[in-house]
């Protein structure tokens, strides 16, 4: 039995709990537009295409996620975020320009995407990805 909903959801923003918030923040105007379209002491956010992506500090959690707890962080990696670029190997290239590791990729997968792997300072995957 399948559900079917009366509206269709669509993904709007994503938020990172973040240990660091300034290199969080340098690492995410790499990968968006440039400079947050909000911030204050414990938080940014950047927008990327019809994505806003927030980074949130420890001390706002709670707030945002109560009664619920978050995540050990050495608990390992929950999800992957992918944002498609116009050339994954150029993308490579300056990321590595500025001091960010590839974990895993240049990789051709058989669903008809290029990708690489690349972490944020919190561990969060960023998959980075064009069509083939």
């Amino acid at each position: 039995n399948r559900i079917h909903l009366k509206f269709k959801p669509s993904v709007t923003a994503v938020t990172l709990f973040v240990r660091d918030l300034p290199k969080s923040r340098e690492f995410s105007k790499l990968l968006t537009d440039g400079e947050p379209i909000f911030e204050d002491e414990v938080s940014a956010a950047f927008q990327t295409g019809n994505v806003v992506i927030n980074l949130l500090a420890p001390p706002a959690v709670p707030e945002l996620i109560s009664p619920c707890k978050a995540a050990a962080e050495n608990s390992g990696s929950k999800a992957v975020y992918t944002t498609f670029v116009p050339s994954v190997d150029e993308a490579a290239e300056e990321l590595n320009k500025h001091g960010i590791s590839i974990f895993s990729g240049l990789i051709d997968r058989p669903w008809g995407i290029r990708i690489v792997n690349i972490q944020d300072y919190d561990g969060n995957i960023w998959e980075l990805a064009n069509k083939l």
